[in-house]
């Protein structure tokens, strides 16, 4: 009656039965016992040790004599490298020192790198220059190969555009950067040379990170260049963009021209003669007993730094934890 109601055989009411009465069975393979996957955690582990944990899969699959289902052991693997890595950047967070700019116009950071190439197939290079209070981007110069002339000319543009000249300016050990021109140029405006340690591009990390964002930005709306002025123009285009309309989430959500016409520059609240003099003694007195060049630069770091914070110019921090110079 019942199957003539639904319009279907007697048969198919039995198969509907058997079904609702059997219990579904799980899809796929089975997962392993929880002592299985705690042996081969162990093993695995035994392995990576050997091979100083630059292992794979496979390759700890076979050294465990396949005792271990392939599957097992490349997962055992994965949960061990993340765990590792992992570690490894909280202990690296722990070390890592922070600078944290207070003061508009305090430290400038230049950097140079390669944009494309003109009509004629000439390398076009990019001098970029950048404030590390509100991120903000100076005038850049594109062109040949950089000289001192070049860096010199965009010190002179973020000059005329924000006003005044920084009381520090990072660089990396570029010939473009180290050389008598640009010597001579900062040491006649009373303007501190911070310098990278060689081969440590972390130092200059502000520089490295504006470059990658510039030049993302060109690439945009770059289409197809042909021409220096085209380079030019969309370098020019680029920079307005980012400094106009690029949030900073580390500066409160604005951008880097509202920071700048809200803030005083550092040179008016700080005499520039007087933490020139006393950058420069104690960058001299650090490097006095230092006999390598690396421990040289390192340590006129550390001087010109401790003389930035001594000035409330900046702070440092180790692991979100106010530095202690020792």
């Amino acid at each position: 009656m019942i199957a003539q109601l639904l319009g279907v055989s007697r048969q198919t009411l039995w198969s509907w039965k058997r079904m609702a009465m059997t219990p579904p069975r799980a899809m796929g393979r089975p997962r392993p016992d929880v002592s299985s996957v705690r042996a081969c955690l162990c093993a695995v582990r035994r392995v990576m040790r050997v091979e100083d944990f630059g292992i794979g899969g496979e390759r700890a699959w076979r050294m465990l004599e396949q005792r271990y289902p392939l599957r097992l052991v490349r997962s055992c693997v994965k949960t061990w490298k993340a765990r590792d890595h992992a570690l490894a950047r909280r202990r690296f967070a722990a070390r890592r020192v922070s600078l944290q700019v207070d003061v508009r116009d305090a430290a400038w950071t230049i950097d140079g790198t390669q944009v494309g190439r003109d009509d004629q197939g000439r390398k076009q290079a990019l001098e970029l220059g950048r404030e590390l209070r509100s991120l903000g981007y100076l005038p850049a110069e594109v062109g040949g190969p950089r000289c001192g002339v070049d860096v010199i000319a965009v010190l002179e543009a973020g000059r005329r555009a924000r006003g005044c000249l920084p009381l520090v300016v990072i660089s990396d050990n570029g010939t473009e950067n180290v050389n008598a021109e640009v010597a001579a140029y900062l040491r006649g405006h009373r303007i501190v040379h911070m310098r990278s340690a060689p081969y440590v591009p972390q130092h200059n990390g502000w520089a490295e990170r504006g470059v990658r964002e510039v030049k993302e930005a060109m690439r945009c709306s770059a289409g197809v260049v042909s021409t220096r002025a085209e380079l030019q123009g969309l370098a020019d285009a680029a920079i307005v963009r980012l400094n106009e309309t690029r949030l900073r989430g580390s500066r409160g959500w604005q951008t880097s021209a509202e920071i700048t016409a809200a803030e005083l520059p550092a040179e008016v609240l700080v005499d520039r003669k007087v933490f020139y003099a006393a950058a420069c003694s104690a960058a001299e007195e650090a490097m006095r007993d230092r006999k390598t060049g690396r421990a040289r630069r390192m340590a006129e770091r550390s001087a010109i730094l401790q003389t930035m914070e001594r000035f409330f110019l900046i702070r440092l921090t180790r692991g979100r934890t106010p530095l202690a110079w020792s």
